[in-house]
């Protein structure tokens, strides 16, 4: 196909991983399961403070976070380890982007606490109000979350937002030990 790869962050290599279409639809799948723990293909592996961690042991044998913001916003950061969708992926849901039209290769600027504005690509799906963020690839997710405790999140056309949290390193290290786990159990 003509479609260009999604670039994810891999935490197992440390370079960046190219995903084809059918890669991101499986991280896709994944976060359309979170936050709900009713279904089969995602359940609670931990709670930290506000984040829940969760695994899949069936479809993508990966794990995430989840922070929701009450009724406004959640943010999902996650990982897979299957060789064929190995990398980390990140999305932001807020109501106020219901202006949004669905598109992809969307225009967003990302800023962690007091840190330099990061420019990043996403997907955006007005069904669920999410922004699947494609990071640079030079981008240390895990490391820009668990020393800050504010996002910044402005997509090119819509509302900026700011979203603060706490615990994020903590709930990283549940999230990378859930991973283990269900990685030794593919064993």
């Amino acid at each position: 196909t003509s479609e260009k790869p999604v670039i994810f962050q891999s935490i197992l290599s440390g370079k960046a991983v190219l995903l084809g279409t059918a890669q991101t639809a499986i991280a896709l799948a994944f976060l359309a399961c979170l936050p709900t723990t009713t279904r089969a293909e995602t359940e609670l592996w931990g709670q930290v403070g506000e984040w829940s961690v969760f695994n899949d042991r069936r479809a993508t044998h990966g794990c995430s976070m989840y922070r929701s913001f009450g009724a406004d916003a959640s943010i999902t950061l996650g990982v897979l380890p299957l060789e064929e969708a190995r990398g980390v992926y990140f999305s932001v849901t807020h109501n106020k982007w219901t202006v949004l039209k669905p598109s992809k290769n969307l225009d967003v600027r990302l800023q962690f606490g007091s840190s330099a504005p990061i420019k990043a690509k996403a997907d955006f799906m007005d069904d669920s109000q999410m922004l699947f963020i494609v990071v640079p690839q030079d981008t240390q997710l895990f490391e820009e979350f668990a020393k800050n405790k504010v996002l910044h999140v402005k997509p090119v056309s819509g509302a900026a937002i700011a979203l603060k949290f706490d615990r994020a390193a903590e709930a990283i290290s549940a999230m990378l030990d859930c991973l283990a786990m269900v990685t030794e159990d593919l064993k």
